[in-house]
């Protein structure tokens, strides 16, 4: 009989330190939205090759200051002008320079983006030493839209990780306590469109592109400690 007792109470505490013990639980939330895209993008790439470096400079500034004219619609941070070779029995030799400017371009009407176009083919047409190539203009959402949208959706993550903080708690018959939240954001990923090149004495005419809704989520790695 004292037998029975020693491990009932043996039992007893066993069951009530097993009870003390927190559960741990890992787990994931994510939400998402449908957003128009506010803005269209293209990318501009122009290279400018000739003999010597002194023609290079000077026509590839004539570029730069284009692009400067039109900051609010196109940018850039710097040009490159390398020499080209030619390899013959062992022997490099100086060909010219190939000067090249990159500029990424955002505008909300394509008129704008056409004025750029217009008054680099004013430099450009005359001279086939220039060639453009464009990215298609693409629409998508903004740096600022998309800051606007992410911080909307965190706040409806934290709302589902409440929601499962609650469930989780009621079948375990525990309260639970949520110690650790690390978000992730997803956007889609690029179309990988290629450059359309043209030689400056071609035409370019750029067209409104159809615009599509962007899914952009955010979801979140979470841990619940449940006592």
């Amino acid at each position: 009989m004292r037998f029975f007792i020693v491990l009932l109470m043996v039992f007893t505490v066993h069951m009530s330190i097993a009870a003390e013990i927190p559960t741990r639980i890992n787990d994931k939330a994510t939400a998402s939205k449908s957003v128009s895209p506010d803005v269209m993008k293209s990318n501009l790439t122009i290279t400018y090759t000739v003999e010597d470096f002194k023609t290079a400079s000077i026509g590839i500034e004539k570029i730069a200051t284009i692009i400067n004219a039109h900051s609010s619609t196109c940018s850039f941070s710097s040009y490159q002008i390398s020499p080209k070779y030619s390899y013959s029995n062992n022997t490099r030799n100086l060909e010219g320079y190939s000067a090249k400017i990159m500029s990424p371009c955002s505008f909300s009407n394509i008129s704008e983006f056409d004025k750029v176009l217009n008054d680099l083919d004013s430099v450009t047409a005359a001279n086939k030493s220039y060639v453009t190539s464009i990215s298609p203009v693409q629409w998508t959402v903004s740096e600022n839209v998309k800051d606007e949208i992410h911080a909307e959706l965190k706040i409806k993550v934290l709302s589902e990780i409440d929601i499962k903080r609650v469930t989780y708690g009621e079948a375990l018959s525990r309260k639970c306590y949520t110690t650790y939240v690390t978000y992730r954001g997803a956007t889609p990923p690029p179309n990988g469109t290629p450059m359309l090149a043209r030689s400056s004495a071609e035409s370019f005419q750029s067209t409104t592109p159809d615009k599509n809704n962007e899914d952009i989520s955010i979801s979140a790695d979470f841990t619940l400690l449940c006592k």
